[in-house]
């Protein structure tokens, strides 16, 4: 049997898309864009270091999505390290294990093309605040907003309904 050459595939198609909907109970980070970093590996898709930048940055915005968007948690009410317990993480675990909260969904969808490769994740929270507050100590969070700016080459943020787009050029 042949084997297929998917980039020359996806070289041919005008482009192809993938399309998901989560429920935030089901959500699991790591495991999702592992196995989105694994297809665009079989794929021919994206150098090892872009593929791993970008999956860094989905493994940011899906814990987003759930946390901010699905559960609609403040990060203030995180603990200022992660040993310590929090009203942020008993809330977490409360909503997860509530139905009005854990199966609100996140629509994750990845646009796939000859020049660039899209995530797309919406979720059905109000979306970043109007202004976002900067820490003056070090904290372990708060920086996901940075660290993906940094990692794809477009990051789109947008609100009502909440939407973040990254981008990742494959040239």
């Amino acid at each position: 049997m042949e084997s297929i050459d998917c980039k020359a595939l996806l070289d041919y198609m005008d482009g192809a898309n993938i399309s998901l909907r989560i429920k935030a109970k089901d959500v699991e980070p790591d495991a999702i864009a592992h196995h989105i970093s694994s297809l665009m590996e079989s794929m021919h898709l994206l150098d090892p270091q872009k593929r791993a930048e970008m999956e860094i940055t989905m493994v940011e915005a899906l814990i987003n999505a759930v946390d901010y968007g699905c559960l609609e948690l403040k990060q203030s009410e995180k603990a200022s390290d992660l040993t310590s317990p929090s009203i942020y993480h008993k809330k977490r675990r409360e909503r997860l294990a509530d139905k009005r909260w854990g199966y609100r969904e996140i629509h994750l969808r990845i646009s796939l093309d000859p020049e660039k490769i899209t995530f797309r994740i919406q979720d059905p929270g109000p979306g970043l605040p109007e202004v976002l507050i900067k820490h003056r100590e070090i904290l372990p969070y708060g920086r996901g907003l940075q660290l993906m700016r940094k990692l794809v080459d477009r990051l789109i943020v947008k609100r009502n309904p909440s939407v973040l787009t990254m981008i990742k050029y494959r040239g």
